[in-house]
């Protein structure tokens, strides 16, 4: 059943196993890198598992609040300067379509849901077994968010709250045993098959040597 499921969805599948080879068959690759390829990957994943959930509203219905934006746009505003309005109006169609993107859900809401899902027995080990996971998951989600951002944009804002270099080879491993659960379930392995994978595959990736580069 799990060989069936992989060719009936290789092409759906082809980004994520794509990305994931990648990462196990780059030499050199650093601890950042796997964590932020691994986000990545993750993010695209989610559209696969819940393709339902990737808006907060229908598209048309927010399509309908962006043509109304565009239509009823102010032409002053409260303690706003008139040259300040007068960019705003020049603006105010790519501002509309500025807008129009926020209807995609976070990359944390998507973040939130893949932990969410997890059964409480596979959630705990994965996270390395913490007093309460969702302590855990509150301070880890808003750390690893900061994290994207600061590696991604190098944001110094986002530096205080980041994970420090010698965190960020734990949070990766978190962030890929997560990954490659959600993979197995999707090709039909069992709960627990695919919690044993996802745990092994932690435990592997930085093998040879803990603190080393992979």
């Amino acid at each position: 059943g799990v060989v069936a499921e992989w060719f009936r969805r290789r092409e759906e599948l082809r980004v994520t196993v794509g990305a994931y080879r990648e990462v196990l068959c780059s030499d050199g690759l650093s601890r950042e890198m796997v964590l932020l390829r691994t986000l990545q990957t993750l993010e695209h994943f989610h559209g696969l598992l819940w393709p339902q959930a990737a808006r907060y509203v229908p598209k048309n219905t927010f399509k309908c609040l962006v043509a109304w934006l565009k239509e009823s746009f102010p032409t002053s505003l409260p303690g706003v300067q008139a040259e300040d309005m007068d960019a705003l109006q020049q603006n105010k169609h790519i501002i509309a379509s500025r807008v129009g993107n926020l209807n995609d859900i976070s990359f944390r809401t998507k973040l939130e849901r893949f932990f969410a899902e997890l059964p409480g027995v596979t959630r705990m080990p994965i996270l390395n077994n913490p007093r309460s996971d969702t302590e855990f998951l509150e301070v880890f989600l808003k750390r690893i968010e900061a994290t994207r951002h600061y590696l991604t944009h190098y944001d110094p804002d986002q530096k205080a709250l980041a994970f420090k270099a010698e965190e960020r080879q734990d949070a990766a491993l978190i962030c890929w045993a997560l990954l490659t659960y959600w993979i197995a379930r999707l090709l039909n392995w069992s709960p627990e098959e695919a919690a044993n994978i996802a745990l092994q595959a932690k435990t592997a990736m930085f093998l040879v040597n803990p603190r080393a580069e992979l």
